[in-house]
């Protein structure tokens, strides 16, 4: 009796990777639905400028017990310009991202950030050198339709709903960084010049609006900062193992969880179009998931 053939058993490399990088976001969209609800909590009595410095001051505060376990290496980076450009566009993300979940129904927040995948597939393909094959170019021509049709340009359009959608860009660009950071610095380098320099870039902004937190406001800031490491932690773990391209439709996984805590927490119904035009990016990146999948058995190598 011949061996039996268990070539289509054993996953390649690649995929094996992206498959441990997919487990890694899913965690990132399960802590970032902790979030938005702390920062909501805190954004009863703290302007969110506030919200975003504090946030960075309590995450150098926690990242440094972790520095101080690898020594003077932790402070070390090969690429500190990239550090400097994610830091600053971090401070940017923080201010522009909380100020929208303060301001937008989360269902449709969500549905906005949808769109961090697609300019993920575009500028993983112009720095990364990631292959940006038709079948994930028309994807993300049908993927921004469905964004449009979420944020409905015209006179009804939510003017924040613009900033969710730039936020999302800079996510983007973000996870481009980290990816790029990730091949010569480690995890608690990227985090702590990452949550330093929120804390530097913010202070004046946060300064000319301060209001002294409530002890219920300190517990919310905390829950904040806890779930940010988290979400670093957790993406940075992902895109250090897999392509950028290749995990980003996980993250569609933050809608469920999202209107989940919109409904049941804030009474938020998400409308007919917020459903309509968030099926059809997701089902746009579920293609591209499916069409990697048949190219990663055709040619594994």
């Amino acid at each position: 009796m011949s061996a039996p053939d268990v070539t289509e058993s054993v996953p390649s490399p690649g995929r094996s990777n992206n498959l441990r990088g997919a487990v890694w976001i899913l965690l990132v969209a399960a802590i970032s639905t902790g979030m938005i609800y702390c920062v909501r909590g805190a954004a009863q009595t703290l302007p969110t400028t506030e919200i975003a410095f504090l946030r960075g001051v309590f995450g150098v505060v926690i990242i440094l017990p972790f520095i101080a376990r690898v020594g003077l290496a932790g402070f070390k980076s090969k690429q500190i310009h990239l550090q400097l450009a994610r830091g600053v566009n971090a401070s940017i993300i923080l201010s522009l991202g909380f100020y929208t979940i303060a301001h937008l129904p989360l269902a449709q927040l969500t549905s906005i950030s949808f769109s961090r995948p697609l300019f993920v597939l575009i500028l993983a393909a112009l720095f990364l050198g990631e292959r940006l094959q038709w079948f994930r170019s028309i994807a993300t021509i049908i993927g921004f339709v469905g964004i449009l049709i979420i944020v409905r340009p015209g006179t009804d359009m939510d003017p924040v709903a613009l900033l969710a959608m730039l936020t999302a860009a800079l996510i983007a660009l973000n996870i481009v960084f980290v990816k790029k950071l990730t091949r010569t610095d480690r995890t608690e380098t990227m985090i702590f010049y990452s949550t330093l320099l929120q804390a530097i870039v913010l202070a004046i902004p946060a300064s000319l609006v301060w209001v002294t937190p409530s002890w219920e406001a300190m517990a919310y800031l905390l829950g904040v900062a806890v779930s940010g490491m988290g979400m670093q932690f957790c993406s940075v773990r992902a895109y250090r193992i897999a392509e950028a391209s290749g995990v980003a439709p996980f993250d569609y996984s933050r809608l469920l969880f999202s209107a989940a805590l919109g409904y049941f927490v804030y009474s938020e119904v998400p409308d007919t179009w917020t459903w309509v035009g968030a099926a059809i990016v997701i089902a746009s990146t579920l293609y591209v998931v499916r069409r990697e999948a048949k190219i990663a058995r055709d040619d594994p190598v």
